[in-house]
């Protein structure tokens, strides 16, 4: 599994997670988008999973930034870094 990076500012609201789904494959689901959100409600602090492989269902991140267009203006650019570090490292992988 990819590694889970915390955020600072991420409040769970998961609307990139279904921006992504609908943006691939034009369906409202969460669990097969490329990007999922981890939650530690108790802790009260979350965590962005960026899948840069198809694995268990989910699609492969292509680094579009879709996601980041439906997340809100106080956590755009922390999600725009991580899916530009996990894309960008993906790419320098191959």
């Amino acid at each position: 599994m990819p590694d889970i990076i915390e955020t600072v500012k991420c409040v769970g609201c998961r609307s990139c997670e279904v921006a992504c789904s609908f943006h691939h494959k034009k369906l409202f689901w969460p669990a097969i988008s490329s990007i999922e959100v981890k939650r530690w409600e108790k802790a009260g602090r979350f965590g962005i999973v960026v899948h840069t492989q198809d694995e268990k269902g989910r699609i492969a991140c292509d680094g579009c930034g879709f996601c980041i267009d439906f997340c809100t203006n106080e956590v755009r650019d922390e999600l725009a870094a991580i899916l530009e570090k996990e894309t960008s490292y993906r790419k320098g992988a191959k």
